[in-house]
């Protein structure tokens, strides 16, 4: 009886019983980590305003391109963790 417990086949089935107990809690905290991560990368992060911007939001590829004819705008950055945080340049 205690040869069968211990044979090699058995060992094999508890090292991989072993190592997906493990995996499979990993996994699934790593993959609720991205969600996490994603829907906090939502949303508007950097705006800019003031006299003479425009921005141009139909630009696929580098997202919202603005440009503007005053030297001096307001940009709001937006953190996920908190309220804005407006700079004027």
């Amino acid at each position: 009886m205690n040869d069968n417990l211990f044979s090699k086949k058995n060992l094999i089935t508890y090292l991989l019983l072993a190592i997906l107990a493990v995996a499979i809690p990993l996994g699934i905290q790593m993959v609720q980590q991205q969600i996490e991560l994603r829907t906090k990368a939502t949303g508007e992060e950097i705006k800019f305003s003031g006299t003479g911007v425009s921005c141009d939001p139909s630009i696929p590829a580098s997202g919202v391109q603005c440009t503007t004819t005053n030297p001096t705008i307001t940009v709001e950055l937006t953190s996920p963790f908190g309220g804005p945080l407006i700079q004027e340049n």
